[in-house]
């Protein structure tokens, strides 16, 4: 068995050295140290919306992501892709099922477009599904505690004891 696997990762803006510049800069003074990289799953759909409106049909496309562990979904900016060999130990398994990642596509969609515009009907939705897709995470060490940095924005987020 090997120890790499072939995935369709979000080309990561952000390498190793710049993370630990990111970290040097949170906690001035402290002991920060980059521990690996995590390679975080997302159902990845294109979603074409459209509506009757006042006058005439509105429409747009869409890049929808949902987190492949907790269901939650979002739309995406424009991103560039590849397929890459990624170490098969920093890769986090999609617990959410393929079925339940389209419906919550579909479901945040038809809310989300439904606040946004003022429509005479309900949005038709149509979703292509794109596969799996995995983005990567920087996991820092920082004193006591620990982060996860974006590869793409730098930014931030801590991690409980909980989720660590």
């Amino acid at each position: 068995m090997t120890d790499r696997i072939e995935l369709e990762v979000i080309e990561p803006g952000i390498d190793q050295v710049a993370v630990g510049d990111i970290a040097a800069r949170l906690a001035p003074g402290s002991d920060a140290s980059v521990q690996r990289g995590l390679w975080y799953p997302y159902f990845r759909f294109d979603a074409d919306c459209s509506a009757r409106a006042l006058f005439g049909r509105r429409g747009m496309q869409l890049n929808c992501l949902v987190d492949g562990l907790t269901g939650l979904a979002a739309t995406a900016p424009s991103f560039c892709s590849t397929r890459d060999a990624v170490p098969r130990a920093d890769v986090l398994p999609a617990s959410l099922m393929p079925d339940a990642a389209l419906l919550a596509a579909r479901r945040y969609l038809a809310t989300s477009l439904g606040r946004g515009f003022r429509t005479i009907a309900d949005f038709d939705i149509r979703l292509a599904d794109r596969g799996t897709i995995h983005k990567l995470y920087w996991l820092v060490a920082i004193d006591d505690g620990q982060v996860l940095v974006d590869s793409l924005t730098g930014g931030w987020i801590p991690m409980t004891a909980r989720a660590a």
